[in-house]
């Protein structure tokens, strides 16, 4: 009887065995394979393995903390940022959101500042960064400078149309916001009427309005 009790105790230790073995191996092949798609992501990058990894924590780490600041408290946010800029000081990116959290604070010039200081960084001009220069203008009352840099983000971005008929609007220059809420329907229904017939409709119910003002 004893023989037999030890018998089964024996095959359970033997199975608990097996099951923590697979269990490491498991763990130490998931490692592995991680390890292996880091390594095959430096490997088709221009940069060192150290600028790779530091990039991947900021991609990992630091940017959901400040997409999550920037919802919550954009204040503390500002404060973040600037820490998270002194480790990553060529990140172009972090001055693009550092004027965003001025902007959700109603530093409207700040927040210009911000975004020149990002597309500086970055070399050149683009879309987003006009985008909210625009409208950190706009919010300045400086229209004829917003419908600027709103025009230079719809060169390369169509969907910065509509905003440029939105200043235009606030503007109070009527006809050339009729043009370019028009000019967004057009692009809409090119592109999918379907899937964008809610903004047409809505867009076209405010052309109709402006043209009876």
């Amino acid at each position: 009887m004893k023989i037999k009790y030890v018998y089964i105790i024996s095959v359970i230790f033997l199975i608990g065995f097996v099951i923590n073995y697979i269990a490491s191996v498991g763990v130490n092949i998931w490692g592995l394979n991680e390890l292996q798609q880091i390594n095959d992501r430096y490997e088709q990058s221009d940069i060192s393995y150290e600028e790779y990894v530091a990039q991947q924590h900021y991609d990992e780490y630091y940017q959901p903390k400040i997409d999550s600041l920037l919802e919550a408290n954009p204040k503390a946010a500002i404060n973040y940022i600037d820490k998270v800029i002194s480790k990553y000081p060529k990140e172009y990116f972090l001055e693009l959101q550092k004027g965003v959290a001025y902007y959700k604070i109603d530093s409207f010039e700040t927040a210009n500042i911000q975004f020149k200081k990002s597309m500086d960084k970055n070399g050149r001009e683009f879309p987003r960064a006009l985008g909210y220069s625009g409208w950190a203008l706009a919010e300045l009352g400086r229209y004829d400078e917003a419908i600027i840099e709103l025009k230079k983000a719809a060169e390369v971005n169509s969907d910065y149309i509509v905003d440029m008929a939105m200043v235009y609007e606030m503007k109070n220059d009527i006809p050339n916001a009729i043009k370019y809420y028009q000019l967004e329907i057009e692009n809409m229904k090119n592109l999918n009427a379907l899937r964008y017939y809610k903004d047409i409709e809505y867009l076209t119910k405010k052309v109709a309005e402006l043209k009876k003002s």
